[in-house]
């Protein structure tokens, strides 16, 4: 399957969240089908956020936002000013206003449970030096049908390889790209999938978990199907590539990150993470500036040789 071709028809989506994910899952299914490629389908139940209202005021003056909190209530000072790019679990409850450092794009790097607000690091002084900081968030749970999709052998695979498609704004390497370099492994290289199981999986972004509100179908493929991860020999998450050159990521704390199923050392131990430019990533995280001219052919190619190499 063309890399390029699964980038432009997921990007084509804005905001894989929700009702939107589950338009995403069919397009997903339909190239499946056309590639001639088995698959089955996991569903589940699951919750995004349906704001009614969002307003964030300084000093009587409209301040550019989006929101990110699951909880609604106001905000009635600047006290609680934040990088978005400070682990959100601190501060989970915490009603705040956050940027990214890194951009000026407004990113919705974290969600909090609790009302709360995305700027751009362009607006930090307009928030710092206003005598009146007000905001008003008005959220409410909305259900939705969720699917990961499994790909290939899911009686007793050697490895599990998991991409999740659904994402905010368009994007592009977080995650289209995995998506892409899975579709493009197993459909140029078929005999993988009698020993390898591909989960492209939906609802990663968010939920209404607490307090781990994303990787919610990871959770999911764990609860039904446990046994065949502890059974693989090997376990990779492929998030955000093609931006840079491909890097296996053993770190623990990355790991659990990327991979939030709980503490089971069994599993986390053999898990790794394909990803690209990181530090890249971070200027353009979950934001309108991840691109698909952001993905580099060269990088993608790369990532489905080194996904060649490591399947067992």
């Amino acid at each position: 399957m063309n890399i390029q071709t699964v980038i432009r028809t997921l990007t084509s989506f804005e905001n894989r969240i929700g009702t939107v994910e589950e338009k995403v899952c069919e397009s997903i299914c339909k190239l499946l089908e056309k590639s001639t490629i088995p698959f089955s389908v996991q569903t589940f139940q699951s919750k995004t956020p349906k704001y009614t209202e969002v307003s964030l005021m300084a000093d009587g003056e409209t301040i550019e936002c989006l929101p990110c909190g699951l909880k609604s209530g106001e905000i009635i000072n600047n006290y609680n000013l934040i990088s978005s790019l400070t682990s959100s679990q601190s501060l989970i409850d915490t009603p705040n206003i956050n940027f990214n450092p890194k951009s000026d794009a407004i990113c919705l790097s974290n969600f909090y449970f609790a009302p709360a607000f995305a700027i751009s690091r362009r607006d930090i002084g307009r928030i710092m030096q206003a005598k009146d900081v007000r905001g008003v968030l008005k959220v409410e749970p909305k259900t939705y049908t969720a699917r990961n999709i499994l790909i290939g052998n899911n009686k007793d695979p050697r490895t599990i390889i998991f991409a999740h498609y659904d994402a905010y704004f368009s994007g592009a390497t977080d995650n289209a790209s995995g998506v892409a370099v899975a579709l493009n492994l197993i459909t140029e290289n078929r005999e993988l999938l009698d020993t390898t199981l591909v989960v492209l999986a939906g609802n990663e972004e968010l939920s209404f978990d607490y307090p781990i509100y994303w990787g919610r179908c990871f959770r999911e493929f764990k609860r039904e199907n446990s046994e065949l991860l502890k059974n693989s020999s090997t376990i990779l998450v492929i998030d955000s590539v093609g931006d840079g050159s491909p890097s296996v990521v053993k770190d623990p704390g990355l790991v659990k990150l990327a991979f939030p199923i709980g503490d089971v050392p069994e599993i986390l131990e053999k898990t790794s993470v394909i990803t690209g430019n990181f530090d890249g990533l971070m200027e353009v995280y979950h934001s309108s500036a991840d691109l698909p001219e952001l993905l580099q052919p060269k990088y993608l190619k790369e990532t489905v040789d080194l996904l060649k190499r490591l399947v067992k």
